[in-house]
């Protein structure tokens, strides 16, 4: 699994400047806070002491890149249906009609894919699952589609009218992935301490020698999973806990505002025992 696609950011002191501007990252993304230096969410908890030594790190929020492409795809989708409405005012009332359906359809995909949401990861319930496009919808409205072809002219509203169904049902599990803060908590390690590294229980590793990616696995938490992973910097290398949701988004695990909080006694203690390296104080 990738490094995700969301940019980092966080706030710390005296983690060094060079360490300090890879957490915080740029308070534009969140628009209450451009005029201020300092980016604080009041949803956010503090972790236990035990993780005095991890460090919270902030995702870029993948909701901003969502929301001009879908603003627009219900005018597509809606606008699809005027040249089978009101034919014979366009050269080819159904190729337009089909180009505006796709283009639709593309506008909803297309943020998902470039926020990293579209792909394969250790939270998914199975290869097929497509969490949160609502692939189960689409193809019984591509059955409908097709039986409008060799049945009747009439199930092709029918399956018109599911294909909205099947794009609400998306934008609502859209919606539903986003509210959570993306973030990540890191402790900086030199890579070879990894390898005798002793994960909590329950927990599995996935590697034996550090490397880029998903490392070790934890618990369930409602359709999210607690994961570590090996993160490169020109900082350093870190170790990363954060909370998987099937989306591919990486949750900020001590927060508010996620749908299943996680039990308190779960992340107690950090899941992972390593010898860790210090962050750097830097001048320059």
């Amino acid at each position: 699994m990738s490094e995700p696609t969301q940019y980092p950011v966080g706030r710390w002191k005296g983690v060094g400047r060079m360490n300090q501007k890879w957490l915080e990252g740029d308070p534009s993304w969140w628009p209450k806070s451009k005029e201020s230096p300092v980016v604080e969410h009041d949803y956010e908890t503090q972790p236990p002491d035990s993780w005095s030594s991890w460090r919270r790190q902030r995702l870029r929020p993948p909701g901003p890149a969502m929301l001009v492409p879908m603003a627009w795809t219900a005018f597509f989708l809606a606008a699809a249906s005027f040249p089978l409405i009101s034919p014979g005012h366009t050269p080819n009332d159904q190729l337009v009609a089909s180009a505006l359906f796709i283009i639709g359809w593309l506008l909803t995909i297309a943020p998902l894919a470039f926020t990293g949401a579209i792909g394969n990861n250790p939270a998914r319930k199975s290869i097929f699952d497509t969490y949160p496009v609502d692939t189960k919808t689409i193809l019984i409205g591509l059955l409908f589609f097709l039986a409008h072809i060799y049945i009747n002219t009439l199930f092709g509203w029918l399956a018109y009218v599911i294909f909205w169904v099947a794009w609400i049902r998306t934008v609502m599990a859209v919606s539903e992935s986003v509210e959570p803060s993306c973030g990540r908590w890191l402790l900086p390690i030199i890579p070879r301490a990894y390898a005798k590294s002793n994960v909590a229980e329950g927990w599995q590793k996935n590697e034996r020698i550090f490397r880029t990616g998903c490392l070790a696995v934890g618990p369930e938490i409602g359709d999210c999973r607690i994961i570590i992973e090996g993160v490169r910097h020109l900082t350093g290398t870190y170790l990363a806990v954060s909370l998987l949701g099937r989306t591919g988004y990486r949750y900020d695990p001590f927060q508010t505002r996620l749908r299943n909080p996680i039990p308190v006694d779960m992340l107690r203690e950090p899941p992972i025992e390593i010898v860790n390296t210090k962050w750097e104080f830097e001048d320059s």
